[in-house]
Parts: C-alpha cells; sequence; structure tokens
C-alpha cells in the first residue's frame, strides 16, 4: 500500500481527535440540570458518534480492497 493514504488518513485522524476532545471537554462541563441543558447534551453527544463514525468510514474507505494477504511461512510442511 502506498504511504500517501496513510499519511492523508493520519492528518485527518489528527484533526477529527482535536474536534473529538472539544467535543469531550464540552460535555464534561454540562450539567443537564434545565431541560436546556440536556437538549444541549444530547446535541454534543450527536457530534461525537457523528465524529467517530467518520474517522471509522475514512479507516474504512482507505483500506477497502487494499489490504494485501500475508503469506504465513509453514515451518517443517512438504
Amino acid at each position: 500500500m502506498k504511504k500517501e493514504p496513510i499519511a492523508i488518513l493520519l492528518g485527518y485522524f489528527t484533526h477529527q481527535m482535536e474536534l473529538i476532545e472539544e467535543i469531550l471537554k464540552e460535555i464534561h462541563i454540562t450539567k443537564p440540570s434545565k431541560r436546556a441543558e440536556t437538549t444541549h447534551l444530547a446535541y454534543l453527544l450527536h457530534n461525537l458518534y457523528c465524529s467517530l463514525e467518520d474517522l471509522f468510514q475514512a479507516v474504512a474507505k482507505t483500506f477497502e480492497n487494499k489490504v494485501e494477504r500475508i503469506q504465513l511461512n509453514t515451518i517443517g510442511t512438504s
């Protein structure tokens, strides 16, 4: 596999992780005692889910149909 797709994936991964960290910080400081705050928390959780889903899709797209088969060495077999 070429290095370029992996480099692009790593750059995207780094960017997404920065976004996820910001969302997690916001989630931690949200105290859902009122309906509006509960709605805000639900919005943040939705954004977190979508960010993770985007990462998984990027990984799948990068490696889709490109994983090379590994030939296992068989010792002592003829």
